[in-house]
């Protein structure tokens, strides 16, 4: 019997902590492990930019990113070029997480969550326009802008309320002047269903353009002297029926330039350009401009990228992705 247990017994011992370790493993976003040099050159074969990734690389070792953690970013953003998803948001969001000293964990929910909005963006738009029978690629800088309604205040519910309503008539660029209208008046508890009503009717009047981006603006700062939701609403209808400016509108109710000074800031694109970064001082190593190859060395040598299986495809449902790496040891507070 006692033998029976070390034969048998032991084994199924070291199943279980093989399994153990497994979990444990996934938990922290340890399987697939490659070495930052492999990551690098998988992302250039991907398709991602040496400057993008040695710009990402140089913020990394400016904010004193581990390289197994700036490994699992890297196969993040190949990911997300194979998606065919813009790099730049998913860029700029990682280097405010580690400007920010924001935990590896946190800057992956939040990668997470906009890897999410863009798939949900680009899947509500393809079956609306679909439903008219038609087709269109949607350009990055419009996905970007729509997409990024979703992080301001946009439910999903009402940005495929909205989307519904105004595709194939409206443009892109006049949606989301009209998501960011919605989200605006939302943010300043104007009376959803009068909100609703003006939102719909400039959609219907093709109202929005570039020029006219300040309508919520005028509307949240009328508000603020007191002016009531319905006698604004009027106004607003009235403004949009007769093609008026946001500055007829500003006028008709007395404002003046200070008042529309700290109204809310539309347009959603805010994330920053892409800044360049001095490479000749010493880092993870950077990028081969002339090769698809990673870099040759690392300033943490033997260390390897923690990274889960990011997936792909779209579809409105997150996923139990994972690519974030693991916990580079900053504290920090957390992303949206």
């Amino acid at each position: 019997m006692v033998r029976r247990f070390e034969r048998h017994g032991l084994g199924l011992l070291f199943t279980f902590f093989l399994i153990l370790g497994g979990l444990q493993d996934i938990a922290s976003g340890q399987v697939n492990k490659v070495s930052l040099p492999t990551a690098v050159k998988e992302a250039q074969q991907a398709g991602v930019s040496t400057v993008t990734v040695n710009q990402l690389l140089s913020s990394g070792y400016e904010n004193h990113v581990e390289s197994s953690v700036m490994a699992g970013y890297i196969q993040f953003l190949t990911d997300i070029q194979r998606e065919k998803l813009p790099l730049e948001p998913f860029v700029n969001k990682i280097e405010e997480g580690m400007t920010k000293r924001v935990s590896s964990q946190g800057i992956h929910h939040a990668l997470m969550k906009k890897r999410e909005d863009y798939r949900f963006t680009q899947s509500t738009i393809k079956e609306t326009l679909r439903k008219h029978n038609k087709e269109h690629t949607i350009p990055n800088e419009d996905l970007v802008r729509l997409s990024e309604t979703l992080s301001c205040g946009i439910t999903r519910e009402n940005f495929h309320f909205y989307v519904d309503r105004g595709l194939p008539s409206s443009s892109y660029k006049s949606l989301a002047i009209t998501l960011d209208s919605v989200a605006a008046l939302e943010q300043n508890r104007f009376d959803p269903d009068m909100t609703k009503k003006i939102a719909l009717a400039a959609m219907k009047q093709n109202y929005f353009s570039p020029e006219k981006k300040d309508f919520a603006n005028v509307v949240v700062a009328a508000r603020k002297k007191g002016i009531s939701d319905a006698k604004i609403t009027s106004v607003a209808l009235e403004t949009i029926q007769k093609n008026r400016s946001p500055k007829d509108m500003a006028s008709h109710f007395g404002l003046k330039a200070e008042d529309l000074a700290h109204g809310p800031v539309m347009g959603t694109e805010r994330h920053p350009g892409t800044r360049r970064h001095d490479m000749s001082k010493p880092g993870y190593g950077g990028a081969e401009s002339h090769s698809p190859g990673g870099s040759e060395h690392e300033s943490h040598s033997g260390s390897e990228g923690g990274h889960g299986d990011s997936g792909s495809g779209g579809g409105h449902n997150g996923g139990g992705d994972h690519g974030g790496g693991h916990d580079g040891g900053h504290g920090g507070g957390g992303m949206k």
